[in-house]
C-alpha cells in the first residue's frame, strides 16, 4: 500500500491471470500511466487498456471518456494522444473528418 496515495498495488503472475481472461479486468501498464503528465493522456491511456483493437473512434467520443468539454476538446484529445505514441502503448494514430484510428502498440493478450 501506498502511504502517500493510499492506493494498492498488487504484482499477479501471469499464468495465474489466465484464470481471469474473460471476467472483466484490465490489465495497465503503471508505469506508463505514471510517467503520463497530461490528465487527458492518462484517461486515453486507461480506456484504451480496457478496449481491444483495432481502434477507432470520434475525438467527441474520446472527449466524452476524458471528460473534456469546451470548445477545445478535440485540440486536447489530439495534444493527449502523441504521448500515448512516445509511450509505445499506441504506435500511431490518424484522423479524417474527426474519426480518429489509433494503431495500437502492443501486443493484445486478449485481456483488453
Amino acid at each position: 500500500k501506498d502511504k502517500a496515495t493510499g492506493q494498492m498495488r498488487f504484482n499477479l503472475d501471469p499464468d495465474f491471470c489466465l484464470l481471469f481472461l474473460k471476467a472483466g479486468y484490465t490489465l495497465i501498464n503503471v508505469e506508463q500511466r505514471e510517467s503520463l503528465t497530461s490528465p487527458t493522456a492518462q484517461a486515453l491511456h486507461a480506456w484504451l487498456s480496457s478496449h481491444r483493437p483495432p481502434w477507432s473512434y470520434s475525438l467527441d467520443t474520446l472527449a466524452s471518456v476524458a471528460g473534456i468539454t469546451g470548445v477545445n476538446r478535440r485540440a486536447t484529445i489530439r495534444r493527449a494522444l502523441d504521448p500515448l505514441v512516445g509511450l509505445g502503448h499506441v504506435s500511431a494514430w490518424t484522423e479524417d473528418a474527426g474519426v480518429v484510428t489509433i494503431v495500437c502498440g502492443y501486443v493484445d493478450n486478449g485481456t483488453g
